[in-house]
């Protein structure tokens, strides 16, 4: 009877712990195999959703985290001598020519594909002030792009869905993005491209403003 009494016990751990151990074999096999674990490992080796603002105690906007993260890729890019790096932008209404303007003024190229109506005044002369640079080629599109997106070399920057002039509220980052996924933006990228009009001074002039 006490045999029995112990038996017992020992048997239902046993089918408590075998599917346990059998999970984590299953798991490490995948991972041999080269299957990704997580869903965001198919995307990259980080994927992180971060929101544009800092926000300090009066609950203001301070500092655009995204401009952050873009400069900080952009600076290590330099550090590293990467003047092979080519950064390509989707915009809206390219409210981020800073972050180009430093890129490209440190060597590195930049291809920009733009909406039809730019943020304001002050961006159109900062547009014309950057086409002095051989290294940035910029795109006009008919429409607006629906999606914004910032590639600097394998980092991936994809803002939510926003209205002209009205600021996202967060954007995914994919750092070390999988090449699948680079090469299917490459390729979206060069279609866009065909339909739009290779910005020059006389472009840049005549388009409306916000």
């Amino acid at each position: 009877m006490l045999y029995e009494w112990i038996y017992i016990p020992n048997s239902l751990l046993i089918l408590a712990i075998v599917p346990f151990i059998l999970t984590i074999f299953l798991f490490i096999f995948l991972y041999l195999l080269g299957v990704p674990l997580l869903p965001h490992s198919f995307l990259g080796g980080t994927v992180l959703r971060v929101p544009h603002f800092a926000l300090n105690t009066t609950i203001k906007p301070i500092n655009s985290l995204p401009r952050q993260w873009k400069k900080k890729q952009i600076k290590r890019a330099i550090m590293e001598g990467n003047k092979n790096l080519i950064i390509k932008y989707i915009t809206g209404e390219f409210f981020d020519s800073e972050t180009i303007e430093y890129a490209i003024s440190n060597g590195i190229k930049a291809e920009v594909i733009c909406g039809p109506k730019l943020g304001s005044q002050k961006i159109k002369h900062e547009l014309l002030s950057l086409l002095i640079h051989d290294n940035l080629n910029i795109f006009i599109m008919q429409e607006r792009p629906p999606r914004h997106v910032y590639v600097i070399g394998r980092n991936f920057f994809l803002e939510d869905p926003h209205e002209p002039l009205i600021p996202y509220d967060s954007a995914i980052i994919i750092e070390d993005a999988k090449d699948e996924i680079l090469t299917y933006f490459n390729i979206k990228f060069s279609n866009m491209k065909e339909r739009c009009v290779k910005a020059n001074k006389e472009v840049i002039e005549k388009m409306e403003v916000y």
